[in-house]
């Protein structure tokens, strides 16, 4: 009887592994597929889609009758954009008080036993000390978005030290 039992249960993981094997199989066939597809889908959109998208970047289809409840599908273009501003000409548009509020320096020491050993002493020179640290400065978008809002600074100069690129653009298909 226990062996009957154990040829069940031998049987039944094959028959599990066996399954899970195809379905596998079956799911990086599709993936495959789909990625092929999507590629092809994206291709021809970015060399067609300009000719009939509306101003949104949208473009709806009529499914003409309602399938699986939906009647409509709208494919909109979006495009994520990347901000690069240069903080030097920045420096140059903005107060002291607005530079403190935008503007964010992130120090990093490069040499932690060699700037023990320089406070150790005394009268460290500010100049003395920065050869022992690394300064990278970033911009606060919210920051800077909030004193443009106020009119605090001119939109147009902001856009003068700034640089825009398109970071990645794809297809979204939302069902109607």
């Amino acid at each position: 009887m226990a062996k009957k039992n154990k040829d069940k249960l031998l049987n039944y993981v094959s028959d599990r592994i066996k399954f899970y094997w195809e379905s596998k199989r079956t799911f990086e066939a599709t993936k495959r597929s789909f990625e092929e597809e999507k590629f092809d889908f994206t291709q021809q959109m970015n060399k067609y889609f300009d000719s009939v998208a509306d101003d949104d970047n949208k473009f709806t289809v009529d499914l003409r009758t309602e399938i699986k409840g939906v009647k409509k599908v709208v494919c909109q273009r979006i495009s994520q954009v990347e901000v690069k501003f240069d903080v030097n000409k920045l420096k140059d548009v903005l107060t002291k008080k607005q530079q403190r509020s935008v503007i964010r320096k992130h120090y990093q020491v490069n040499n932690w036993p060699g700037l023990l050993n320089l406070l150790k002493e005394s009268g460290v020179e500010w100049k003395e000390f920065l050869k022992y640290v690394d300064i990278s400065e970033t911009v606060d978008e919210a920051a800077l978005e909030k004193i443009v809002e106020l009119g605090e600074v001119d939109a147009d100069e902001i856009i003068d030290c700034s640089e825009s690129r398109i970071k990645c653009q794809y297809y979204k298909l939302t069902e109607k």
